[in-house]
């Protein structure tokens, strides 16, 4: 998958987000910072699509972009928005959100399982970030994500944390992404999306 925005953000730490680190029994836990603690909270802003049926707080007005990745040898058209906030200082580090949707093609639909999918998808989502450090904390979990057949994807690294949902619909995937050092921010983040008919 050719998540333009991934690979970029991750890489404004230096050529990677995560330090090398052992990998965990346990899935990583978030950061406990309070929102009180550093002193600020996000500009969270409600942002819906029509075409993409969902509704969902990003922290200021997102970036739209679209992008083509592959799926069991099907074309994918993902359509993102994401929003970077800048590092303020060392202590301050950068946050950075995306949503994304793309719609299954028909011949998957009926070929593949919802497991089969959601395993495909997600192995293409880790391999198009293509960070080595990354890869040596990541933690892939199958889960139910808003009643929904999801992998939950954790890492952690340099004071930050990336959190991902992959959720499948049925002929919709929605792809969560978050970067940040804020559990609060993580949990406004994803409870804020809500699918719409």
């Amino acid at each position: 998958m050719k998540l333009n925005l991934i690979v970029p953000i991750l890489c404004l730490l230096g050529g990677s987000l995560l330090a090398p680190t052992q990998a965990a029994a346990e899935p990583p836990s978030l950061a406990q910072a309070a929102v009180e603690d550093r002193g600020q909270t996000l500009p969270w802003q409600l942002v819906s699509s029509t075409a993409g049926k969902y509704v969902v707080d990003l922290p200021g007005a997102p970036v739209e972009q679209a992008s083509t990745s592959s799926l069991l040898e099907r074309d994918l058209q993902w359509q993102m928005s994401s929003v970077t906030i800048p590092a303020v200082d060392d202590e301050d580090l950068f946050e950075y959100y995306l949503v994304a949707y793309a719609d299954v093609p028909r011949s998957l639909r009926y070929g593949f399982s919802q497991k089969d999918l959601l395993d495909a998808a997600t192995t293409s989502v880790v391999n198009d970030i293509q960070d080595e450090q990354l890869n040596a904390s990541l933690v892939i979990e199958a889960v139910a994500f808003q009643g929904l057949p999801a992998r939950l994807l954790t890492a952690q690294g340099l004071g930050q944390y990336f959190v991902a949902t992959l959720s499948l619909t049925g002929d919709r995937f929605y792809l969560l992404l978050a970067i940040d050092d804020d559990q609060a921010n993580f949990e406004h983040f994803f409870n804020s999306l809500s699918l719409v008919p």
